[in-house]
């Protein structure tokens, strides 16, 4: 699976035809996109779990990633490779040995690139998974397929509050444009179109 957007589609839903504001776009996108599913309580989220086997190979060196993917596919790496789940969730990842008897620690014994997709061993791991073999994983990614185009919408706005609101500003407007935002720094059309994606938060 691919990023689930891309500049291109921020630009498209936005009518954008120049490229000015192409790589500030590239930069906000995974953030807004991870700022959204927050504001959802993760309801942009799927979870994957280790039961289903999902299974990272911890190589030897530290100097190339490897894959979050299943038993089923490829758990080497080459820098042509794209991960096939990007976009994580944060504050979703365990890492656990394959006998369940350990859980790895996050920035001792790994570190997780979220917007790509990919995990590093650390050299100084204290259960040794810079030495290689394999782990299980649990993770989330941002899914925006199937129903869900109406967040990237919300996302896409997001993306263009980032690079046009000043802190502080509670709105704007510019000739025929309007909008207002919320307490959150979400445009107050986002927050209306995640409204349906948010999870009941149980207390």
């Amino acid at each position: 699976m691919g990023a689930a957007m891309a500049t291109t589609d921020v630009k498209v839903i936005l009518g954008i035809t120049t490229t000015n504001n192409d790589t500030q776009i590239a930069a906000l996108l995974y953030p807004s996109a991870a700022f959204a599913d927050e504001y959802c309580n993760y309801g942009l989220s799927h979870y994957l779990y280790h039961r289903d086997d999902y299974l990272v190979d911890l190589r030897a060196t530290s100097t190339a990633p490897a894959m979050i993917t299943n038993v089923t596919g490829s758990s080497t790496y080459t820098t042509t490779q794209t991960a096939p789940y990007q976009w994580l969730s944060r504050d979703t990842v365990k890492v656990w040995s394959t006998d369940d008897a350990k859980l790895y620690e996050e920035d001792r014994d790994y570190e997780i690139d979220y917007e790509n997709g990919y995990i590093y061993p650390l050299a100084a791991s204290t259960y040794g998974t810079s030495t290689g073999g394999n782990v299980l994983i649990d993770f989330a990614y941002i899914d925006l397929a199937g129903n869900r185009k109406p967040a990237q919408i919300a996302i896409s706005q997001i993306v263009w509050a980032d690079i046009n609101i000043k802190p502080g500003i509670a709105s704007e407007s510019a000739g025929p444009l309007s909008r207002s935002y919320t307490q959150d720094g979400i445009p107050s059309q986002a927050t209306r179109i995640l409204k349906p994606f948010r999870r009941p938060v149980m207390k």
